[in-house]
């Protein structure tokens, strides 16, 4: 049986032919954002055919950072490597304050859904920096929401928690777990997430996400990327560690996935300190738990 976060993983290595279109090749991938616009230039206007979204929905930006288009990230490390495809975002706050961008999604689903995006810090990461990816239909126009704000929201650092990994569902935020390490600067990062209980009309949603760094990712892909294996591996640097992790449980509303909603990634500052510059790339949701065994 499939295992959902390898499926995750595979869903980027392809064939050629492909890998050339930017399509990802498995069935159970719902949205997929590669990035695939060139290196340069703004990110703004951006938007084709890519899965899960329609063409007629094009990348904006609300609030006042500069987005643009970079060359793409790539996790590697040995033999083992994650294929990608065409360029990446980014996106670079000012200091005073910061802003989003955000595009609109055209694909919807119910259950579970497992989610994966590369993320590298440029430049200025800490206590005072932050930078999430949110999936929710009051982000249009991408505006500002903390990290209780949004009904799905991952953030690889976030200044309520130290400069340290967050999450949250639906106003449900993860604890600020001090073991959790911080980004460091120039380096590639894989966030893994799972939200169980989406466009539920009762009961629990919990929310579950993992950072790895580019050999934690290559031992773990090598072994079966598995959600028991993440959760009981240790937080540190070692290759059979995750970078970071986090848990968020909301007892009484759930997220939603519908064509209502939109994907959008904030970056802001504190108003007084640096800028935060972050890229990032290969977005992707999927349903994978229809046909996962999970221990």
């Amino acid at each position: 049986m499939t295992l959902p976060f390898a499926s995750l993983c595979r869903a980027a290595i392809v064939a050629v032919p492909l890998l050339l279109a930017g399509v990802p090749a498995r069935a159970d991938m719902i949205l997929y954002e590669p990035f695939d616009y060139g290196v340069s230039g703004a990110l703004t206007g951006n938007g084709g055919n890519e899965l899960g979204f329609s063409s007629a929905s094009k990348w904006g930006v609300s609030g006042s950072p500069n987005a643009t288009l970079a060359s793409g990230l790539s996790l590697r490390s040995g033999a083992v490597a994650l294929r990608t495809v065409g360029g990446a975002a980014r996106a670079t706050s000012p200091a005073y304050n910061g802003g989003s961008f955000y595009r609109k999604i055209n694909t919807g689903w119910t259950g579970t859904v497992y989610g994966s995006y590369i993320v590298q810090p440029v430049a200025n990461v800490g206590s005072k920096n932050v930078s999430y990816l949110t999936i929710d239909p009051a982000q249009a126009p991408g505006g500002a929401v903390g990290v209780n704000g949004a009904g799905i929201l991952t953030a690889p650092d976030n200044m309520g928690y130290a400069g340290r990994l967050a999450a949250s569902v639906k106003a449900a935020a993860s604890a600020d777990l001090a073991g959790n390490r911080i980004i460091g600067l120039g380096t590639n990062y894989l966030a893994l997430f799972k939200v169980t209980n989406v466009g539920g009309s009762s009961g629990s949603s919990v929310i579950k996400m993992w950072l790895l760094s580019d050999s934690q990712f290559a031992y773990f892909k090598t072994g079966g990327l598995t959600e028991s294996g993440l959760d009981t591996a240790a937080i540190g640097a070692a290759d059979a560690n995750v970078w970071a992790k986090a848990t968020a449980t909301n007892t009484s509303s759930r997220p939603v996935l519908t064509t209502a909603c939109y994907a959008s990634i904030r970056v802001s500052g504190d108003g007084t300190h640096s800028p935060t510059d972050r890229v990032f790339d290969e977005i992707r949701l999927s349903n994978a738990s229809t046909d996962a065994g999970l221990d």
